[in-house]
């Protein structure tokens, strides 16, 4: 029995994230297809997480292409005008990049580390990339619960 990456199930996990912001913030055109759309747009985001680094060697490449897939796929399945598109589908990358650099920068300041030292210490960095995680779960709800309240 093979044993499954950890940093795979955190990219599982981080693109599922993405997928329930992106679909609830916009709806799906057709209901009746919701998981099948959940489905396909964390699969979607999955691979550029995982994968994309094999094409694109920056990481702002790899964000901007998570942006571009969130966005022609709100396009094609999702309700909404498209400056809100646009402006969900930047939301989601956005959000993990101010969480990651105020993270990295707090932990850095109490471990007196850099960030490279950091992503070296195993059990640190995979406490970083978890909080990170939680903390845009805990971001996105509350924007979605904002969303809510405004319709």
């Amino acid at each position: 029995m093979r044993v499954i990456n950890i940093g795979v199930l955190i990219s599982l996990l981080e693109s599922f994230i993405i997928t329930n912001f992106v679909i609830k913030s916009l709806e799906p055109r057709d209901s009746k297809k919701k998981w099948l759309l959940y489905t396909a747009l964390t699969f979607l985001l999955f691979i550029d997480i995982e994968y994309g680094s094999i094409i694109f060697h920056k990481e702002s490449s790899r964000g901007i292409i998570q942006i571009i897939l969130c966005f022609i796929f709100s396009l094609l399945f999702l309700k909404g005008f498209i400056y809100k598109k646009i402006l969900v589908s930047i939301i989601s990358n956005l959000l993990i990049l101010v969480i990651n650099i105020f993270l990295m920068t707090i932990l850095s300041t109490f471990l007196n580390l850099n960030i490279k030292e950091i992503s070296k210490e195993h059990e640190v960095w995979l406490f970083a990339i978890l909080t990170s995680k939680l903390i845009y779960f805990i971001i996105t709800s509350f924007l979605l619960t904002l969303l809510k309240l405004r319709t």
